[in-house]
């Protein structure tokens, strides 16, 4: 036990003399080590809108935990957590457009490109596209009703690049594709 103890100390004062001077790498902390010593900083450095920010998405993680009985959360469950984030902030700015709020859009927009600055790059449509085209080859789809089968296979192997992508995007270039794949088998007929 005092074994136990004594490594314990060692890893507390090991992080510690790390974090205080300056060589603790980003590498080493999660997500939510990240977002709280970001927090830290802006409300050092008095940035309302990042406090703001963080300080809902850290209480999205709280309830979370609080959901899961104690135990806290991994780092892709944050990044779940931020993309739906992201994804309201997205509707939010496509009603206020319609609204005529240019004020709010900007305050939207603000907090969007705070929130994706904590997600892994994201997909582009040529990538999406590369990647349906390879599938649609794999499988054989030749119409739209393949496309389930197609977006079963392409949404794993596109989770599995680890970068973040819009389903609803990934869902139009399919339909696209495949209805002119549909046109192009039909006119070769």
């Amino acid at each position: 036990m005092i074994i136990s103890i004594r490594e314990n100390k060692y890893k507390v004062l090991d992080k510690f003399l790390k974090q205080y001077s300056g060589l603790l790498l980003e590498d080493d902390m999660t997500l939510k080590e990240k977002l709280n010593e970001d927090f830290k900083i802006a409300l050092k450095q008095q940035d309302a809108l990042k406090v703001s920010v963080l300080r809902m998405l850290k209480t999205d993680i709280t309830k979370k935990e609080k959901e899961k009985k104690d135990t806290e959360i991994n780092d892709e469950q944050i990044m779940t957590i931020i993309q739906k984030m992201v994804k309201q902030h997205h509707d939010s700015i496509e009603q206020f457009k319609k609204g005529n709020r240019q004020d709010l859009v900007d305050k939207e927009t603000a907090e969007l490109k705070i929130l994706e600055s904590y997600l892994p790059e994201k997909l582009s449509e040529d990538e999406i596209s590369s990647e349906a085209q390879n599938i649609i080859k794999e499988t054989g789809a030749s119409s739209p009703k393949d496309m389930g089968k197609v977006m079963g296979i392409l949404m794993k192997n596109l989770k599995s690049t680890g970068k973040t992508f819009d389903g609803d995007t990934v869902k139009n270039i399919v339909q696209k594709l495949l209805l002119e794949q549909k046109e192009t088998s039909e006119s070769a007929n």
